[in-house]
């Protein structure tokens, strides 16, 4: 997963527009979580439907403060998790 095109800090003044994609999901689903420090989250579900590649331009994170962190679940079509990573941005 690529969050804000690699940067390890997501910008106040970028947080309308945070760009993230998710690649090598195939038939598989994920679920990309971000939470700020006050533990308030915005959740996006990925899933291709067989193609490699999830990619989102605009996700807007405004509603979070401070550091943030990503989440990435990976699950399976029988819905059995198969990868978890996660990533502090800022």
């Amino acid at each position: 997963m690529s969050v804000n095109g690699g940067s390890a800090t997501i910008l106040t003044a970028d947080a309308t527009h945070v760009a993230f994609s998710v690649s090598g999901l195939g038939d598989d689903s994920g679920t990309v979580t971000f939470t700020d420090a006050n533990n308030k989250t915005v959740q996006v579900n990925c899933h291709r439907g067989g193609r490699t590649n999830y990619t989102r331009p605009d996700l807007e994170l405004r509603s979070l403060d401070g550091a943030i962190n990503s989440l990435l679940s990976v699950s399976d079509p029988a819905g059995q998790i198969n990868f978890s990573a996660s990533r502090q941005h800022g």
